[in-house]
């Protein structure tokens, strides 16, 4: 119930039971959380610096969970002039039962503007997602989605001289197949438990478009505390990219950066790496990560 996200309590108690012993009366206390909830946030990190964000939702639409919500985000730098890092609007709606069964629909659409501070390009991207997920019981799920997406590239916009949008809005296709197992004591905050997940994105193609690539990545999380006051956290991420065929190059925005708090700490966000001749990182075509505490 809690994990719904609808209920900000939820007690269960057994009552009496039945003369025959067939039977157990089952009492559910629940107390919903409001309905329509707007959120704005301020907050700073060491890739996209400050971020300003706000939000809207309708999380219990019909009473059966159903979720619209708005999302909205700016970052920005302020070191060595103001410097606009992200834009990104999106809007979703999310049916959690689907058919009457344990599977999940979402559609959204967004819009994103980057211009990543560990290199020269700015990427604006419009996108259409759907995507289903299927739960094959408590602690696993196998999901498929959709993206059409429109690209425009700027490789050297932040140049003197070089014009903001050097190319126009391109058409880009991917399917994705993704799934996931999930088994900890806590989902916020785990100290014991394992989590594996994988996705696999084939994009272009036989699906068309102005991009041709394939995707396969896996991670695993591990927590293990014996002890009160002793725990392990591990984790390991991989992933590989690139055009099997070997008809088109991987596109720099698609490949791997590391680095930054939540991969490499000690890297400022996607500085680790090979870099061009103007200092910019370049980017991978694989990525292994080893994270251990």
């Amino acid at each position: 119930l809690l994990s719904t996200g609808l209920f900000k309590e939820a007690r269960v108690s057994p009552g009496a039971t039945s003369p025959d012993r067939s039977e157990i009366d089952i009492e559910v206390e629940v107390k919903e959380k409001p309905r329509h909830v707007f959120a704005t946030g301020f907050g700073y990190g060491s890739g996209d610096a400050f971020r300003l964000t706000g939000s809207w939702a309708d999380r219990n639409i019909g009473g059966m969970g159903r979720n619209l919500e708005f999302k909205a985000l700016t970052a920005f730098q302020v070191w060595s002039g103001f410097k606009t890092v992200r834009r990104q609007a999106r809007a979703g709606f999310l049916e959690p039962w689907l058919w009457g069964g344990r599977t999940q629909s979402e559609v959204s659409l967004y819009y994103d503007d980057f211009r990543p501070p560990y290199t020269d390009y700015r990427l604006q991207t419009i996108g259409l997602d759907l995507m289903l997920v299927k739960m094959l019981g408590r602690y696993s799920s196998l999901g498929a989605r959709w993206k059409q997406e429109w690209l425009k590239l700027s490789p050297d916009w932040s140049r003197q001289g070089s014009a903001a949008d050097t190319v126009s809005y391109r058409g880009r296709r991917t399917m994705q197949l993704f799934g996931e197992y999930r088994r900890f004591d806590d989902p916020v905050n785990p100290r014991s438990g394992l989590g594996y997940e994988w996705q696999t994105d084939y994009t272009g193609g036989l699906l068309g478009g102005a991009e041709t690539y394939q995707r396969l990545a896996n991670e695993w999380t591990f927590h293990f505390n014996p002890y009160r006051t002793l725990g392990i956290s591990a984790r390991l991420k991989y992933g590989i990219i690139g055009d099997w065929a070997l008809h088109a190059q991987v596109p720099l925005y698609e490949k791997y950066f590391l680095g930054g708090p939540t991969t490499v700490r000690g890297y400022s966000s996607g500085r680790m790496g090979q870099v061009d001749a103007a200092g910019n990182n370049i980017g991978g075509d694989k990525m292994g990560l080893i994270n251990l505490e």
